[in-house]
């Protein structure tokens, strides 16, 4: 099973650009490396189970810096813009809602682009950071999520990725999974099924 299954339920190419949002069953202990957005302020929103946001004070963005924050059923947590963060799921896993302000529409593709892989069987994790056999995957990922990382060994591996590699496979990935209709189909799925 993959760490992350994301749902895109609200698309920044519907609404004006204002925002984008994403329900998200995240497997026992899922996470994500520590990074930081500078396009974008992230919400969680916690549905059920257990789950940590780890941030440092609005606008550091050392990983030295972060605290734990464990989230209640029903609570939210807001990371501002050049914020070192990261989260982790409970040990049961947990739901939670993701908003994106204003809209991230390159981070609704990554959520496209996670189930395309999923079904195709090519996906599991990228939680961990970047190894010598995802490193590409996530250099394309972290550049669409606007995700800039904050470990040495994070960024030194994405660094030596190859640029015009990079683009051909983010590029790829894009038609194959999350082109605009796509992502327009997506919500429009969630909608029927929430009916």
């Amino acid at each position: 099973m993959a760490d992350k299954i994301p749902t895109l339920t609200e698309s920044g190419l519907l609404n004006g650009g204002k925002r984008s949002v994403i329900d998200s069953e995240l497997g026992p202990g899922s996470t994500t490396f520590p990074h930081f957005h500078t396009l974008f302020t992230e919400n969680f929103k916690l549905l059920s189970g257990e789950m940590t946001v780890i941030m440092a004070p609005e606008g550091v963005k050392d990983a030295a810096a972060m605290k734990e924050i464990p989230m209640k059923i029903g609570e939210d947590n807001t990371v501002p813009k050049h914020t070192a963060h990261t989260f982790r799921a409970g040990e049961q896993g947990c739901r939670v809602i993701t908003t994106f302000e204003p809209a991230a529409v390159d981070f609704e593709r990554v959520m496209l682009i996670m189930h395309g892989l999923q079904e195709d069987a090519e996906y599991k994790s990228w939680g961990g950071g970047a190894t010598e056999e995802n490193a590409m995957l996530v250099s394309v990922l972290s550049e669409l999520t606007d995700s800039h990382p904050l470990l040495d060994k994070d960024s030194e591996m994405l660094d030596k990725q190859d640029k015009e590699a990079h683009n051909k496979f983010k590029s790829e990935l894009i038609n194959k999974y999350a082109t605009d209709d796509m992502l327009k189909a997506a919500v429009a799925k969630h909608a029927a099924a929430s009916a």
